[in-house]
């Protein structure tokens, strides 16, 4: 074997050692640091907040928050406290067989056929109808929130987060209050 190759696996072996003697002098401190309670305890912590789920979390809002919970929960709501959003009143226009135009007017519109309502514990895709001949009666025999500002769907997210965390703190009897105070 000519020298210079023996100087070259020479060379690579010693290398190679050195790496290896690095690596258990590691090991070795790792294995030391490893007893230590707050070393474990970072460890730990470190491998929760490497997870998909820690790293989301970090950006939640608190409506973000609330809503899936909500969601998670929505389908099974059967019973409610009763608290209606009024969304609109509209009269039908034209209609084809497969669609119908309905046009939103105001309230007390003489061409008004029915007015809309949605129950704030209920899925904003839950809307009633209300025929306009039982409107007096129905807005009689439930709580109904008749806003003093523009509708609009986060309007209802809005009233239906502040009931709920209204609840969640401290009843669903004061949170019924404190809203219908609120919106009156």
């Amino acid at each position: 074997m000519e020298k210079e190759i023996l100087e070259s696996i020479k060379a690579s072996y010693q290398g190679r050692k050195n790496i290896q003697n690095e690596a258990m002098s590691i090991q070795t401190e790792l294995s030391e640091l490893e007893k230590d309670e707050q070393v474990k305890r970072y460890l730990a912590l470190k491998e929760i907040s490497e997870r998909p789920t820690y790293e989301q979390a970090l950006s939640w809002t608190e409506n973000e928050m609330l809503d899936e919970a909500i969601a998670l929960q929505e389908r099974k709501i059967k019973n409610t406290n009763g608290i209606y959003l009024y969304l609109g009143t509209y009269f039908d226009g034209e209609s084809r067989k497969t669609w119908n135009i309905s046009f939103k007017v105001d309230r007390n519109d003489p061409r008004a056929k029915y007015s809309t309502y949605i129950d704030i514990e209920k899925q904003l895709r839950d809307v009633i109808q209300v025929p306009i001949t039982d409107r007096e009666n129905f807005e009689q025999t439930h709580h109904v929130l008749l806003p003093s500002t523009v509708l609009t769907e986060e309007y209802y997210h809005v009233v239906r987060r502040a009931f709920i965390k209204e609840a969640m703190t401290t009843s669903q009897e004061d949170a019924v209050q404190k809203i219908l105070k609120k919106t009156k």
